[in-house]
């Protein structure tokens, strides 16, 4: 969920961490603890494994892509990441991970109801910080907004769940079209996410 080698930084006194990496992480923690308040342990475990998977493989793929820089400066694992091409890694290998790894009976409906979270908490948590005008920052807060908690509430419903689903990333692509970022990072991985999520859930039935 990051733009072609862009990012921007907040500093935490000494520390300095890029907001998407710090939308990522507050968006993966806060659904994980959605997940543990609902008493779904092993959702909760598949899920937690897949974003550390994904932001492991994001953050030192710059050791693959950047090689001799990495070899040069030692220092710029800690700093920097594997760009463009280490987040669509990461997004590939941990999509692989649940794909490989989750093909016992689970509830599936808590699972889409996770990643549909985390999609739009990173949303609210990136546009708080992004230098956008304040109307668009209500903006974007009111729509994600009503998503969270749609999702919240109505998220198992198979009816709800697939128009959320559907729903969400064109409500993103319509938003994202007043900065012309229609093509963006974001954008891609909301599509693809969204298709996926369909794409099993015809496939493999969601359980109650």
């Amino acid at each position: 969920m990051i733009e072609r080698n862009v990012h921007m930084w907040l500093s935490f006194g000494s520390l300095t961490l890029p907001t998407a990496w710090l939308a990522i992480i507050i968006a993966s923690l806060l659904t994980t603890g959605m997940l543990f308040l609902l008493k779904r342990k092993k959702e909760a475990d598949y899920y937690s494994n897949a974003i550390l998977l994904f932001i492991l493989t994001w953050k030192l793929s710059v050791i693959i892509f950047q090689w001799s820089f990495v070899v040069a400066n030692p220092m710029t694992i800690i700093y920097f990441d594997g760009g463009i091409k280490g987040y669509w890694l990461g997004i590939i290998v941990a999509c692989t991970y649940l794909f490989v790894t989750i093909r016992r009976q689970m509830d599936w409906a808590t699972i889409f109801q996770a990643f549909l979270l985390t999609m739009v908490i990173y949303e609210l948590t990136i546009k708080i910080v992004e230098e956008i005008s304040i109307t668009m920052k209500l903006i974007f807060l009111l729509v994600n907004g009503s998503f969270a908690i749609a999702t919240m509430l109505k998220g198992r419903e198979d009816s709800w769940r697939s128009q959320l689903i559907i729903l969400f990333p064109i409500m993103q692509i319509l938003l994202y079209s007043f900065h012309d970022r229609i093509f963006s990072s974001p954008i891609i991985t909301y599509v693809v996410a969204s298709m996926m999520l369909l794409i099993l859930s015809k496939k493999k039935g969601v359980t109650r």
